[in-house]
């Protein structure tokens, strides 16, 4: 296992140890060069793919009760020290986002 070396190496030793390479920021750098849109997409279709694999249900939409169950979170939008929707108050995330989107909206 990688950590029973524990503190004992620093860092980029430890990442040279796992990878047999040199960190580098390559991969960091050719991630920002891919096309915004295209990324946004990709990400999108991924999340999509995982999610439907989680609920197991083909790709025929989204049951908002198996977005909350899959992600199994509550998300709260604050602006400042107001709390503008809260999922766990008003029945789930998409309705949480649909309040924020209201807030949105009118500011």
């Amino acid at each position: 296992a990688y950590w029973e070396c524990g503190n004992s190496l620093a860092f980029l030793d430890i990442v040279k140890n796992l990878t047999g390479k040199e960190l580098t920021g390559d991969a960091w750098v050719n991630s920002l060069q891919e096309d915004m849109e295209d990324k946004i997409k990709r990400e999108r279709q991924e999340y999509e793919e995982a999610l439907m694999k989680e609920v197991g249900k083909e790709k025929e939409g989204v049951n908002p009760a198996s977005i909350d169950a899959t992600l199994n979170m509550t998300i709260k939008f604050v602006h400042g020290d107001n709390l503008i929707a809260d999922s766990s108050q008003l029945g789930g995330i998409l309705a949480a986002c649909k309040v924020f989107d209201k807030f949105v909206a009118t500011t």
